[in-house]
């Protein structure tokens, strides 16, 4: 048997090859930078790619390269606190979409950010089929008795995120400072998220558990607080 070689599909290189027929040995990882983006035009351009391979090779070992370094590092790059991109139910519905394709071959994770949507992104590359709302009750758990007030605290900011008339028509690629914080991390939201953020900060009685909080407070709280105060002073 011979053996097998990888090869990234990625960027000006991720359409089908053209006068040539890749040998069955050769593993095709598919950049898929666009995976935090699901509201991108670019995002839908990537996954119709994604089935133009499988349909010319149905039986080619297919693996993924997925970008979890985004919203952050434009954001860092741009010198701005980003809206966390929770994105559970567009994640769950992609990996539907990998399960479907047949890509098993290997699933890699560039640049973790996130903690709930990493655990459940690397749940879901053992087991495609359990559900978000399984996984964050999986997950959550650890907080104890706040752990539902902040898993209600990432259903808030996920919904948020999914909600495309949020976002510039035409697909925008990366987050701005103004679709951040002047879009989907507004005031109304963030009454919302403190809310949710006190009601943890009561339920937690143990010192595990109000460490975890404080975690989760420094984290993702304090930081959303941050981008959001900053834009609305300037």
């Amino acid at each position: 048997m011979s053996e097998q070689i990888s090869t990234l599909a990625y960027h000006s290189h991720e359409a089908l090859p053209h006068g040539v027929a890749l040998p069955k040995n050769v593993v095709v990882y598919f950049c898929l930078y666009a995976n935090r983006m699901p509201y991108a035009k670019v995002f839908n351009d990537q996954m119709e790619r994604i089935s133009s391979w499988r349909a010319a090779y149905p039986e080619q070992p297919m693996a993924l390269w997925l970008y979890n370094t985004f919203p952050k590092e434009h954001a860092i790059k741009g010198g701005f606190n980003f809206y966390p991109a929770f994105f559970a139910p567009d994640a769950y519905r992609q990996y539907q979409f990998f399960k479907e394709k047949n890509i098993r071959a290997g699933i890699f994770q560039c640049g973790l950010n996130g903690a709930p949507d990493t655990y459940m992104q690397l749940c879901w590359m053992i087991d495609p089929d359990r559900t978000p709302d399984e996984l964050l009750d999986e997950y959550f758990a650890c907080y104890g008795k706040p752990g539902p007030h902040l898993k209600e605290f990432y259903n808030l900011v996920a919904e948020r995120y999914a909600d495309r008339s949020r976002f510039p028509k035409g697909g925008v690629m990366h987050q701005t400072v103004h679709l951040a914080w002047g879009k989907l991390g507004t005031k109304d939201l963030m009454d919302k998220l403190a809310a949710a953020m006190a009601k943890a900060e009561a339920a937690a009685t143990t010192p595990e558990e109000k460490a975890h909080v404080a975690i989760w407070r420094l984290s993702v709280w304090d930081y959303m607080k941050s981008g959001h105060d900053s834009f609305t002073v300037r």
